[in-house]
């Protein structure tokens, strides 16, 4: 299976840390790390971070690797916010570009060590005093989990799509930009089909699990205590 943005366990202290205290942490460290005025700050925030994904032992070239698809849109960013070409500005631009990939990487070192029903209970917990406002946190956390359930499905369906292609003859690194273009929509056509069937068929079993029918409970549950000790 595709290991993009899937729980990694390694069995580090990192993993250990209650996932309340990790998205907490990110909060904090994205603020930090958009804010702070020089590159002085900007380069503590990557080295703190830097320390961070060695204690979590998850091998460097995984975050290298997931990082790489958003790197086409730091380096437009980048472009964006550089023009007209001056020195001054395109350090300005790239020190946006740094503050950026940092909390994406940040936000890759807790998906990569905490589970997906970890981090739902962890959001429901946090946004439990929104309840009295009547904000619906179950389906906010729900949602999320799925969300993070969906996302290494995804990119394990968009592999194999484009390795069945590849059989038939498909070529996507050769050609020009419009034939590449066209190549590519070969594999995002039965992709998007795919991503509609997943949705009806979880639709489905939320329906025949009468979901939202009541208040949903949890397994981990500080309000619930066991009847029996065993």
């Amino acid at each position: 299976m595709n290991s993009f943005m899937a729980y990694i366990p390694t069995g580090s202290v990192v993993h250990a840390v209650d996932a309340r205290v990790k998205l907490l942490v990110l909060i904090l460290f994205s603020i930090v790390a958009l804010c702070v005025p020089s590159w002085i700050g900007v380069g503590a925030c990557a080295a703190i971070l830097f320390a961070v994904m060695l204690a979590s032992r998850v091998p460097l070239r995984t975050y290298a690797r997931t990082l790489l698809p958003a790197a086409a849109i730091l380096v437009f960013i980048w472009i964006c916010n550089s023009i007209p070409f001056e020195a001054e500005r395109s350090m300005h631009a790239l020190g946006y570009v740094v503050r950026i990939s940092l909390v994406i990487v940040a936000s890759f070192v807790i998906t990569f060590t905490t589970t997906s029903t970890q981090l739902t209970d962890a959001l429901a917990s946090i946004l439990q005093p929104l309840r009295a406002l009547r904000v619906p946190v179950d389906d906010v956390a729900f949602t999320l989990s799925l969300a993070l359930r969906f996302i290494p499905l995804v990119f394990e369906q968009l592999s194999r799509i484009k390795l069945a292609q590849v059989s038939r003859g498909a070529q996507f690194d050769t050609g020009s930009l419009w034939r590449r273009l066209k190549t590519w929509m070969v594999v995002l056509i039965p992709l998007f089909v795919g991503f509609f069937r997943q949705a009806n068929t979880v639709a489905e079993a939320m329906d025949a699990r009468c979901y939202g029918a009541a208040r949903r409970t949890s397994l981990n549950d500080p309000g619930r205590t066991p009847k029996h000790k065993i």
